[in-house]
């Protein structure tokens, strides 16, 4: 993954809206068959994946590489499977496209 200075690692891929995902589907799905053709996910590995002491890089696309998203700083603590709507100390440091935080889309909390 070298786009935006490199170093990303693909953690989830839905590839099209159905069927709709489970949850345990959503924290493991094709965990061993990593792409950006096919539904995938590693989200249970997510948290064990960040390296830094104090804060963490995400990224999201959304229909197309570079589009509906873009790239986070988030503080180190929060974590990819926590279900806590608290996690909002967040930085916004690349927009991807011409959305805006929203309540029915991405909200400025960890996503």
């Amino acid at each position: 993954m070298t786009i935006n200075g490199g170093g990303w690692t693909l953690i989830l891929c839905k590839k099209s809206p159905n069927p709709v995902w489970s949850n345990t589907e959503a924290i493991l799905r094709n965990e061993n068959s990593p792409s950006i053709n096919s539904n995938y996910s590693i989200i249970g590995y997510a948290d064990y994946i960040k390296k830094s002491s104090s804060s963490f890089q995400c990224r999201i696309d959304a229909n197309t590489r570079g589009n509906h998203g873009g790239i986070w700083t988030a503080n180190r603590n929060y974590s990819f499977v926590s279900a806590s709507n608290a996690n909002t100390n967040i930085t916004l440091n690349s927009k991807f496209g011409t959305w805006d935080y929203a309540y029915d889309g991405v909200e400025e909390r960890m996503p």
